[in-house]
């Protein structure tokens, strides 16, 4: 899934080039896509065209080509805009006709929506809607960088897919992938496009409607919802959009809760439930407090690019995900510290146990407030009395001059119409005296923890707070009566409700050793990897910035970036290489020969149009100018020694004449010929 901190990027980098370039630089000359492996073997649409050879090519005004997520065929849509189509096999009519001018762009969760205007952008509105399925970033190149760089690169060897690139006058808007999982949708108007799920940040009361909404038909299709919790909210992408790998680690953490805790045990308690709201509010919020200060100063004109050791920067906005080491407050330390005794304790007993609230050696939540305080100071959110009970939230309020909202938002009366027990907080009553540790959210921070790396469902989980462990089960028992009477069930139906609920699923969770977890740390994935994790600098399509001669910086927009010289591609392919092998404690021994020569392959079709394109100019040069002097040859250093070793002294050496091809060698006979 997109997490929130890259498609919020994409957008913002749009909205920059809008309004730093003119109308007349923004009239659609072209659409451009990369042909998939299916339609590759098909061949359809592509007789003649680059994509043949795996380049990327312009879309006609006939073009069939479907775009859309990897299931479900018949919901696939025409990346070129339906209303200036033309037919198949009749005249072609290039889209720079239209006189298309972008003039806008939205953000949605998983998309990003782009306003054309015709007429030179004096006309109606035109609407495309990029559905993003998987990571997709958005680049703009120059006209320069995308015909004489992307589109002479295959994209085997680029190393990303141009899902679809938007040509203008001076620049090319590109949407890049590595699968090509990515739709259009084209519309007249705005409401005609498909529906996004709502913004937590810019449409809070609509996201508490479509969270409560999507909680009451869970607990009627689903009346056991004993998989972890994590996992099913990263499979329902409408709810918690954005909300990817590492972002839904992030929120757990933030929010002070287990990763292995299941569905009902967060979704049928109000504080976690509130609390799992506040901390993807704060998330988000921070997202788009930062994004802008950090991504421009990675703009080369609107292209981004940044060297290889920035890649990791972004993993200092982060608190768990790939840290070797996370800084908090000192009441989290306490709160943590009682956390792992009472596991200890319930793993000595050897025996099993249900996690009942405020039953003996129960522990209580992880949480910070801090963590959340975005989401706590804001006015309208209305979150604390779920959170932290109404009595001690009003005290809460009182001492930080917070304001308490009379009227109950969506998520509370849904507690309230469903008699859920608002006191079980499971929040250590001893340990909210006060509300924040400090007036900033990095002060205050002056102890520190580890995070440990667990793994499931194949998907590697970072966190401080530890998972509970298998001897451990939800408290499934009174719930389930619940459900009984809800149902008001006839026998047959009670004794299988009654098996169901009370067998929670179990999923194998394995805890990474010390090898594993260091290798895996962000410091060392994003340096010493191709293995593309997080943040908007981190993927494949981000142009990178390397050293040339005289430490000046040069920029390769891919992989064997045609534009650059040779050298420049040599060191791009060779110090992605050597950064492998730093990662593993081997830069000394430098690359083996095997995967050196791999490499040299694919620069050696480069060096080959090089040379040819150097021959041909010397020729030309030749046939149009007067002969050149032979050149004067050096000696080199291993002929000196290889001659001072057979003659004795550098006084007595030959000189070394030119051979022509029908002299012998000027090696000695009782010499052997070096290699």
């Amino acid at each position: 899934m997109p997490e929130y901190m890259e498609f919020h990027t994409d957008y913002i980098h749009i909205d920059y080039f809008i309004n730093n370039t003119s109308s007349e630089n923004r009239l659609l000359k072209g659409i451009f896509i990369d042909a998939t492996a299916k339609e590759l073997k098909s061949g359809v649409d592509l007789h003649g065209s680059p994509a043949a050879s795996g380049h990327v090519y312009e879309l006609e005004s006939s073009s069939t080509i479907l775009r859309g997520g990897a299931t479900k065929e018949e919901k696939k849509t025409r990346v070129y805009p339906n209303k200036y189509a033309t037919p198949v096999g009749a005249a072609t009519v290039a889209i720079y006709t239209r006189k298309l001018c972008l003039v806008g762009v939205e953000t949605a969760p998983r998309a990003t929506i782009l306003e054309f205007k015709e007429d030179n952008g004096r006309g109606e509105s035109y609407w495309c809607q990029a559905q993003l399925f998987t990571h997709t970033n958005v680049q703009i190149f120059t006209v320069d960088e995308w015909r004489n760089g992307i589109c002479k690169v295959d994209r085997s060897t680029r190393g990303f897919k141009v899902g679809f690139a938007f040509e203008f006058e001076t620049h090319v808007l590109a949407f890049l992938t590595l699968d090509l999982l990515i739709q259009a949708h084209w519309s007249d108007t705005r409401q005609g496009l498909p529906h996004s799920p709502a913004d937590i940040v810019m449409e809070y009361p609509l996201f508490l409607q479509e969270l409560v909404t999507w909680m009451i038909e869970r607990r009627k299709t689903n009346s056991t919802r004993t998989s972890i919790a994590m996992n099913v909210i990263r499979d329902h992408t409408d709810i918690f959009c954005g909300a990817g790998v590492y972002t839904i680690q992030e929120v757990f953490h933030r929010a002070g809760l287990s990763p292995n805790l299941v569905e009902f045990e967060i979704f049928d308690c109000p504080s976690r439930t509130a609390r799992l709201v506040a901390a993807y509010y704060h998330f988000c919020l921070q997202v788009r407090k930062t994004a802008w200060l950090f991504i421009k100063q990675f703009l080369c004109g609107f292209l981004r690019a940044c060297r290889r050791e920035d890649h990791a920067l972004y993993a200092q906005e982060l608190a768990v995900y790939g840290k070797d080491r996370m800084n908090h407050s000192v009441r989290f330390k306490r709160l943590l510290t009682q956390f792992k005794s009472c596991l200890e304790i319930q793993d000595g007993s050897e025996s099993e146990w249900i996690r009942i609230h405020g039953a003996s050696g129960v522990p209580f939540d992880v949480f910070e407030p801090d963590h959340i305080q975005h989401a706590l100071e804001h006015k309208g959110l209305d979150l604390g009395s779920l959170i932290f009970g109404g009595a001690l939230w009003t005290k809460l309020a009182s001492d930080n001059d917070l304001s308490i909202v009379e009227e109950e938002n969506t998520l509370s009366k849904y507690f309230s119409a469903n008699e859920f027990d608002r006191s079980k907080t499971w929040l250590h009553p001893e340990h909210y005296d006060y509300l924040f540790n400090a007036s900033s959210l990095r002060q205050g921070m002056t102890a520190w923890s580890q995070p440990r790396l667990y793994c499931w469902s194949e998907t590697n989980v970072w966190s401080v707070i530890p998972v509970y462990p298998v001897l451990s089960h939800a408290d499934v028992s009174s719930r389930a009566l619940k459900i009984l009477e809800a149902k008001k069930a006839t026998k047959s139906t009670v004794k299988a409700t009654k098996t169901k609920a009370l067998t929670p699923k179990k999923v194998k969770i394995d805890v990474l050793d010390e090898n594993m977890r260091m290798a895996l740390l962000l410091q060392n994935v994003t340096q010493h990897s191709e293995v593309y994790t997080v943040g908007p600098l981190d993927f494949c399509s981000v142009a990178q910035i390397i050293t040339g001669g005289g430490g000046k910086p040069i920029v390769m927009v891919c992989k064997m970036d045609p534009r650059k010289p040779l050298y420049c591609v040599q060191r791009h392919i060779l110090g992605a290489a050597t950064a492998k092998l730093k990662g593993k404690g081997l830069e000394k021994k430098g690359i083996d020969r095997k995967t050196k020569v791999t490499l040299l392959k694919k620069i050696s079709k480069r060096q080959r149009e090089d040379d040819d394109k150097e021959n041909s100019d010397t020729l030309s040069t030749l046939s149009s100018s007067s002969p050149i002097p032979p050149r004067k040859r050096r000696r080199s250093a291993d002929y000196d020694i290889v001659m001072q070793t057979n003659f004795g002294s550098a006084s007595q050496l030959p000189i070394l004449q030119r051979r022509s091809s029908s002299s012998s060698s000027i090696w000695p006979s009782s010499s052997p010929v070096p290699n």
